[in-house]
């Protein structure tokens, strides 16, 4: 068995994978030993792929290591994909993960890959099996909290996705622009991408994918868990490749 570890800037995610396939997962807002060895249980650990957006995680690190062997993915140069992207260094496992994931679920055709999270990021992987890039843009939480802190007057308001338009108070205008402003967003790169690349694929996913799921009129596929299937991918992948 392997586990796979994803610190992102809200929730630690946490799965299990045999053989590739996900047999479960959890997440938390702290990691800590317990909470690890409560989730493990009695399952041998083979291998953990640990991959963190923090600038600090040597404790998470070193936690993990206390596990079983741990191979982490900012150290992994070996990929399932093509990278046509400057400074490769600077991508974040998440958006290659999540490129690796479609790749496979899209064998031999262009797909988009949406994540909205913390961030909303968009990325193409074209039919040869090449991640090309894509953009990066504040998260529909990030936008409430962007609002607030830049203005004198808006209130800082939690998200709520329970409005309708027009607006008839501040509230829900903020919300309608936060939430919607994304909807739009998604439409324009979905649009723009199948100008220039044929039969092109959409993939969706991200915490607030459920709801953005209903909104968006442009087909699409959303799904659970892209980025932990993508770095099981990639953590198989390394593995095959250096320990054979």
């Amino acid at each position: 068995m392997k586990i796979i570890v994803d610190i992102g800037n809200s929730f630690s995610k946490i799965a299990l994978f045999d053989d590739g396939d996900m047999i479960k997962r959890t997440e938390t807002p702290v990691l800590d030993q317990r909470f690890i060895a409560e989730f493990v249980g009695k399952v041998e650990i083979e291998q953990i792929g640990f991959s963190s957006v923090r600038s600090s995680y040597v404790a998470d690190l070193k936690l993990l290591q206390s596990f079983g062997p741990v191979t982490e993915f900012r150290e992994v140069t070996q990929l399932p994909i093509d990278v046509d992207y400057q400074a490769v260094e600077t991508l974040g496992t998440d958006r290659l993960a999540s490129a690796v994931y479609a790749a496979s679920l899209y064998r031999d055709a262009n797909v988009l890959t949406i994540t909205i999270g913390s961030c909303m990021t968009c990325d193409l992987v074209t039919k040869d099996g090449c991640y090309r890039g894509g953009s990066i843009s504040p998260g529909p939480e990030m936008r409430m909290k962007a609002m607030h802190h830049f203005t004198g007057k808006l209130p800082d308001l939690p998200l709520n996705f329970n409005f309708e338009l027009p607006g008839k108070s501040t509230i829900e205008c903020m919300q309608a622009g936060a939430c919607l402003g994304i909807v739009a967003e998604i439409e324009y790169y979905i649009n723009y991408y199948k100008q220039h690349y044929r039969n092109l694929n959409v993939l969706l996913s991200g915490g607030y994918a459920p709801f953005f799921e209903k909104k968006i009129k442009c087909t699409i596929f959303a799904q659970n868990d892209v980025v932990l299937k993508g770095l099981s991918q990639i953590l198989n992948f390394y593995l095959e490749h250096n320990y054979k």
